[in-house]
């Protein structure tokens, strides 16, 4: 039987944008591992012309994954398959609203002052999926070979900066589920302040100049201090050129051996 162990790492920084002009970081992501060799993430960014967008991320992706991870740590894999788990994402997402809804914030104020986009990842010894509603990608490659891959796209809108949030109506209509197998042992995550300059143009790959010394790094150093390098590279002065958004990168690889 194969055992599963992964390596993780993952930050958000705020971008210099929204530093100059005092507003706070509107991405956040969680991060858990189960005793059964699951890897489970969350990265959600909040809407900039959402008031309480920040919030509203935070809760998102520290729900999510406490949901998630206890449901999986539960299962003993004889039962769980894609329909499983695309039931429990569901059900997931609805608890997050209802918790929206019902919180401080919910009960004071209109959902769209909490609009914030979903950008997940479950992963374990033998296969995974992405699930995704708005912008943002997310990326299951090898650490081997980071140009074979399978990418969940961001869905903008019809005009520029126009994108899709789980406090919609409609979010089911955006929920989108991207799946791979065990071949993929390195997840990224990341917020679309990220993707100038960590995706290679076309969004089909990541860029390895910027992804394959950092997965290197990562994959030989503490999580500690690969949070530590990360949040470094998302604040160095040549991303400052590229873009002043906020900015969250998850990363996690797999090891996987024989029980």
């Amino acid at each position: 039987m194969l055992s599963s162990q992964w390596k993780v790492a993952g930050a958000s920084v705020t971008g210099f944008a929204h530093e100059a002009d005092g507003t706070v970081c509107q991405d956040a992501h969680a991060i858990a591992t189960t005793r059964n060799g699951w890897f489970v993430a969350v990265l959600s960014d909040g809407a900039g012309s959402a008031r309480y967008s920040d919030a509203s991320a935070r809760l998102i992706s520290h729900a999510l994954v406490a949901q998630l991870a206890n449901r999986l740590d539960q299962d003993n894999g004889n039962g769980l398959d894609e329909t499983l788990l695309r039931d429990w994402i569901g059900r997931g997402v609805e608890e997050v609203r209802h918790q929206l809804r019902t919180s401080t914030l919910g009960t004071e104020h209109d959902l769209h002052d909490l609009h914030a986009t979903l950008l997940g990842v479950a992963a374990g010894p033998n296969w995974g999926l992405f699930f995704h509603i708005g912008d943002g990608v997310g990326c299951a490659t090898t650490m081997n070979d980071l140009a074979t891959s399978i990418i969940s796209s961001p869905e903008n809108g019809e005009y520029a900066n126009e994108t899709y949030f789980v406090t919609q109506d409609d979010w089911r209509e955006h929920l989108r589920l991207t799946f791979f197998d065990s071949k993929y042992d390195l997840i990224a995550l990341m917020s679309d302040g990220a993707m100038p300059f960590a995706m290679a143009t076309g969004q089909l790959m990541v860029f390895q100049p910027f992804f394959e010394p950092l997965s290197r790094y990562l994959a030989e150093h503490t999580r500690e201090d690969g949070e530590r390098a990360i949040a470094a590279i998302l604040a160095k002065d040549e991303v400052r050129r590229i873009t002043g958004d906020d900015k969250t990168l998850v990363w996690a690889l797999r090891d996987c051996a024989e029980a």
